[in-house]
């Protein structure tokens, strides 16, 4: 089965976690989860986050902490406005099929 909402991070069956960009749906490489579950940003080089609880529910339907890849870090500081899970086109803001 394959999931239509938006998530933060994939989980690996050997417990290893990969942060999801919530601009371009980019995945970091496969790292040690952090104390909670999540991707530890310190292992994830030049990718940023801003921290959520692991069972925090955003509007879109995704949990816990999001993340951005460097190149969109890049994009938005240098004052670029980005769409926001534009890599899923056919998805509402609230997580549902259009």
């Amino acid at each position: 089965m394959i999931n239509s909402r938006p998530v933060n991070y994939f989980m690996a069956k050997n417990g290893k976690v990969a942060a999801v960009c919530e601009c371009c749906g980019k995945k970091s490489k496969y790292v040690s989860p952090s104390y909670d579950g999540q991707p530890c940003i310190w292992l994830c080089a030049g990718w940023s986050h801003a921290p959520f609880p692991k069972d925090f529910i955003h509007k879109d339907g995704s949990t816990g902490s999001r993340y951005d890849c460097p190149s969109c870090e890049k994009r938005l500081r240098a004052g670029e406005s980005l769409k926001l899970r534009s890599y899923l086109p056919n998805i509402k803001r609230d997580g549902t099929k259009k």
